[in-house]
């Protein structure tokens, strides 16, 4: 089945593998800092609207906190629809960029438990 040395297969199988690795990382980073495909959260372009954050609820479902024009809204997303469930006060987004500065790189937990906590009310 091998031709030649079983060593440089295994080391040019190992090469091939991590050119794709380096492909893709370099992909995700060219599609990521195109105008327009926000899907990793960001500001647009044009900076008058913006992905706070954003949680999976489901396999095609999440929520999402988007800042348009000093306003913020809470969106439920769904693969056919996108739904505001509540705009969201003022005090309520500096509480949560407050918990997100002081939190650990645990800032999804913080948006989870403020969401929780508004929830709660």
């Amino acid at each position: 089945m091998l031709q030649g040395n079983p060593l440089a297969s295994l080391l040019g199988m190992l090469a091939v593998i991590a050119a794709i690795l380096v492909l893709a990382w370099w992909a995700t980073k060219q599609i990521a800092q195109r105008p327009g495909l926000q899907g990793f959260g960001g500001r647009l372009p044009n900076g008058d609207m913006s992905v706070l954050a954003q949680i999976p609820m489901g396999r095609e479902q999440r929520l999402v906190v988007v800042e348009c024009a000093a306003r913020y809204f809470l969106l439920g997303v769904t693969e056919h629809n996108i739904s505001m469930l509540s705009e969201l006060s003022e005090e309520d987004v500096q509480q949560w960029k407050q918990e997100q500065e002081d939190a650990v790189p645990a800032s999804k937990q913080s948006f989870s438990t403020l969401l929780q906590n508004k929830m709660r009310r």
